[in-house]
């Protein structure tokens, strides 16, 4: 129901075909989905979800293949961090669950009360291409938002302070990475 809202909210339209066919996760021929257990908000349960986990198959490889990926996807060296916040972003705006200016002090919010350290790095959503990050935080280290955050721990040469979110779950995979974790539930956006 979660996803048919938000995709209501977009487009009425593509909501209603989306559910008919089942095309969010009902439809008979999904065998099984695919999701990483561990990194899921408090009280999921779906009855085909399998544990599949980006994180633990990456902690499986070589160094070199690590080393690898972290070429093909242009990681950034973000160094020591151990004064150092990351702020990982959602995409509000697209999922008309927030204006721009609305996301903008959200984050603004967030980084102004919470963040530790002398360091913010952020990491926007795939989908958050909306909000100019550095015209908000000009001091910030900005990670493309193209990068996979399940390779966020291998950018860094020590765990952060802090890992800061509103609501996404990519928080999650950085357990090992920050000495504190702080996510908000869905409802930060009210």
């Amino acid at each position: 129901e979660y996803s048919y809202e938000l995709v209501k909210r977009v487009n009425n339209t593509h909501a209603v075909i989306a559910k008919h066919i089942g095309a969010f996760g009902n439809n008979e021929c999904v065998i099984e989905k695919l999701a990483d257990l561990d990194n899921q908000t408090e009280g999921f349960f779906d009855e085909k979800a399998t544990h599949y986990s980006v994180k633990e198959k990456l902690k499986g490889l070589c160094k070199e293949d690590i080393a690898a990926l972290l070429y093909i996807f242009d990681a950034p060296d973000c160094g020591s961090s151990e004064d150092a916040t990351i702020l990982l972003t959602e995409h509000f705006v697209n999922m008309k669950r927030l204006t721009i200016e609305g996301q903008r002090e959200l984050y603004a919010m967030l980084v102004d009360f919470f963040a530790k350290g002398k360091t913010l790095y952020i990491k926007p959503h795939p989908n958050d291409f909306q909000i100019s990050y550095p015209d908000i935080f000009p001091a910030a280290n900005l990670i493309s938002r193209k990068f996979p955050s399940e390779l966020l721990p291998y950018c860094f040469s020590s765990r952060l302070l802090l890992a800061l979110a509103a609501c996404s779950t990519s928080v999650f995979g950085l357990q090992d990475t920050v000495k504190d974790m702080l996510r908000f539930d869905i409802d930060i956006e009210n």
